[in-house]
């Protein structure tokens, strides 16, 4: 069994009716502007160009971030101050407000893997300090918190398409700050660079359904895994490149409450399997209504060997991020990121899963830290529906009851769902 890191591109897509356009699907609450970019690092240049942040100017940013998204400020030469985040990975807004200085112009809050971080609080901040916030929901497509939609609280937020769906790339830039304006020209993404990422993400779903792909065999060894990490970490890119014509198609064919209740499905099952599994604690205790997680994170012993053990079983289970991919001089500054660097897999939840693939992650990962447990080796039966586990039964597709009762997020309701012209 291959169990994928990110959602499949199954053909059927191509063919489902146009419900809504990408820009109703992600801002629901009519924001000022919605711009389509061909990456969410894009949207984010875009943000700070929006926002009228330059080269003498200073931003806030978590200390614990992929190195990459800090490329488009160093691009356009702005000083990147970073802020510490806990084990939850919320920032302590008495700790970042001393870093507030008279250059300071904006600062970027992450809701990591769906879950909200202290955003309205961090908004009265900023608007007592006078300067702007920027979401970054890059993982948090779909998600509320306080009744709202996660981006609707920033004077700017952005959206990665390709993390949430099975498109080839994409990002988006949402401005909320009625006096602000994005207003750079742009330019049509490389029809070979589209090609590309829709010829990966078409493999995936080739090797979802033959149940084996070639990447996890090669991603078991933790020294590739560890030069690998090198190399991705650079932060150049093109930052003008718009939304392609086929990830805006590919995007308006999704159906929202589908993603959220397959995704709160998987982690709630993962969740509950794992909780007794000694070695194994869940980034969050629990899984609040609003959320859509983007993943099921958690803190496990020997992290490494973990990580090897589900690659060479065929689930592609990832560190976000290792030390090689945090901004330089990060952990230095906040040795306390140790503590999430080392220890943090990511279980994927996305909307391309089957409840097979659920119980072939919870019982690698129990098989691992309790050797009695069921082999992992041994197939799953591609029925999931005589599965003893409440979480796992299905009847005819439908979502576990368990799940279904849980509240969907406010502003993304099926009756937006239209049909777009």
């Amino acid at each position: 069994m291959y169990v994928p890191a990110e959602p499949p591109l199954a053909l059927s897509l191509f063919f489902r009716p146009c419900r809504i356009t990408p820009e109703e699907l992600i801002a629901p609450w009519r924001p000022h502007q919605v711009v389509g970019f061909a990456s969410c690092n894009a949207a984010l240049w875009g943000a700070l160009r929006a926002l009228r942040i330059t080269s003498a100017d200073s931003i806030l940013v978590p200390a614990y971030l992929f190195r990459s998204v800090l490329g488009p400020a160093r691009a356009l030469g702005i000083e990147c101050q970073y802020y510490d985040v806990g084990l939850d990975l919320s920032p302590d807004l008495s700790e970042i407000e001393p870093k507030i200085h008279s250059r300071t112009r904006a600062i970027l809050l992450v809701h990591y893997f769906g879950f909200p971080g202290p955003v309205a609080a961090l908004r009265d901040l900023c608007d007592r300090r006078g300067i702007a916030l920027i979401e970054d929901c890059a993982h948090a497509m779909f998600g509320t918190a306080g009744g709202r939609p996660l981006g609707s609280y920033g004077h700017a937020s952005v959206f990665s398409l390709k993390k949430s769906f099975p498109v080839p790339g994409g990002g988006v830039l949402v401005v909320n700050d009625p006096s602000r304006l994005f207003e750079e020209p742009r330019h049509s993404p490389k029809v070979a660079t589209t090609m590309r990422l829709l010829g990966l993400r078409l493999l995936n779903y080739v090797e979802t359904s033959a149940g084996q792909s070639a990447k996890t065999a090669l991603l078991s060894s933790h020294d590739f895994r560890r030069q690998l990490a090198r190399r991705r970490s650079g932060v150049s890119g093109d930052y003008t490149a718009r939304l392609s014509a086929l990830s805006r198609a590919l995007a308006s064919r999704v159906d929202a409450e589908q993603v959220v209740q397959s995704r709160r499905a998987a982690y709630t099952y993962l969740e509950e399997s794992l909780e007794s599994v000694p070695g194994v604690t869940p980034m969050f205790p629990s899984l609040p209504p609003g959320v859509s997680p983007f993943c099921f994170p958690m803190y496990v012993d020997d992290r490494d060997s973990l990580q090897d053990w589900l690659l060479r079983r065929g689930i592609h289970a990832r560190v976000y991020w290792d030390a090689a991919e945090l901004p330089k001089g990060a952990l230095d500054a906040f040795p306390g990121l140790r503590r999430i660097v080392d220890r943090i897999l990511v279980l994927p939840t996305h909307q391309g899963l089957q409840p097979k693939h659920w119980l072939a992650m919870s019982s690698a990962v129990r098989s691992f830290f309790v050797p009695s447990s069921d082999d992992p080796l041994k197939p799953i039966d591609d029925d999931a529906s005589n599965l003893e586990s409440p979480f796992v039964r299905t009847v005819s597709g439908k979502l576990p009851t368990s799940v279904t009762r849980c509240s969907f997020p406010i502003g993304y309701h099926a009756s937006r769902m239209e049909v777009c012209g």
